[in-house]
């Protein structure tokens, strides 16, 4: 499986650095990143993501991609790629997520193993409010 976080600024590094805290540096065989800048155009950022793509076994179909934001600059360039490539797109990465789909790393991907990563990643959404 490979894992391809694209987010404004340095966010996805930030995601990266901190699985590694958790997992260790194996981390970094299972993720690639990619950071957006206001410099970049969509075009740049989806030329990007669709080279990380490519450097994979054109036979994997185990590739995620994680955004931070739905509608935004990173999302939208991954989502006009779906046409021309078979892949997972996740808006919305935290780091509850991140780490479950790393510790699921080594199973076949599927819609009923993307939803549960996406349910543990909104039950880490708490709000605690003593008042």
């Amino acid at each position: 499986m490979k894992v391809i976080i694209v987010t404004h600024g340095p966010l996805a590094r930030a995601f990266v650095e901190s699985a590694k805290l958790i997992l260790g540096d194996t981390v970094d065989s299972y993720v690639d990143i990619i950071d957006f800048y206001p410099y970049d155009s969509m075009e740049t950022i989806k030329e990007k993501i669709r080279f990380q793509i490519e450097l994979l076994d054109k036979r994997e179909n185990n590739v995620i991609v994680l955004t931070d934001l739905k509608g935004g600059t990173p999302f939208n360039a991954a989502v006009s790629l779906l046409q021309d490539y078979k892949f997972y797109l996740i808006a919305g990465i935290n780091l509850p997520m991140l780490l479950e789909i790393l510790l699921t790393s080594s199973e076949e991907l599927d819609s009923k193993i993307i939803q549960k990563i996406v349910e543990i990643a909104r039950e880490n959404i708490t709000v605690m409010y003593l008042g």
